[in-house]
């Protein structure tokens, strides 16, 4: 006999409430883990820090982040009576309404640049025009930064900058180099 919790599957209300969390930014993550208590004065740490977070561009669905309703009895229900989405906490954005778990993929984190400490291979280029330009590899997916980006790094801020140099092959023959160039 399987375990239930409030009469639904407790193995299928687990494995969808992990996914759902799963799929949200880390600091919804964070706000779905606050105590959904209130406090003695009757204010809601966790419902006041969604509204922080939706002012600041995140998707709130209410019920289930600032009033701890559980994701998977949120979603069955409102399945039930027959919804497809609802509105996020500010009106804004329609919140697909699902009990299926791959409707909810893993949050996946924007792409950072990598720290070009990280792919120094060589020590400085040399000459004045160069000062504290760096070698580094041309690494699979280096294409796709774009010459001049500008990082911080230690407390030094790095440009990339694509260089054309031949190649002593021929006069023709010429190869890109990338190296950062801390600027001043």
């Amino acid at each position: 006999m399987s375990q239930t919790i409030f009469g639904f599957d407790a193995a299928t209300l687990n494995a969808f409430d992990a996914a759902y969390t799963a799929s949200l930014p880390p600091a919804l993550q964070a706000l779905m883990l606050m105590n959904p208590a209130n406090n003695p004065d009757g204010s809601n740490p966790r419902a006041i820090q969604a509204g922080v977070l939706a002012n600041q561009g995140f998707v709130i669905d209410v019920e289930i982040m600032a009033y701890a309703q559980d994701p998977y009895m949120t979603m069955y229900f409102r399945q039930l009576h027959g919804l497809t989405s609802v509105m996020d906490g500010l009106g804004n954005v329609k919140i697909k309404v699902s009990t299926n778990p791959a409707d909810f993929p893993p949050y996946a984190a924007p792409a950072v640049p990598t720290d070009p400490s990280d792919l120094y291979i060589g020590g400085p280029i040399g000459g004045l025009a160069y000062q504290g330009a760096h070698w580094y590899p041309v690494l699979p997916g280096s294409a796709n930064l774009p010459n001049g980006i500008i990082m911080q790094h230690q407390g030094h801020t790095l440009q990339l900058q694509a260089i054309v140099q031949q190649t002593g092959l021929s006069s023709a023959a010429t190869q890109l180099i990338y190296t950062w160039v801390q600027l001043v």
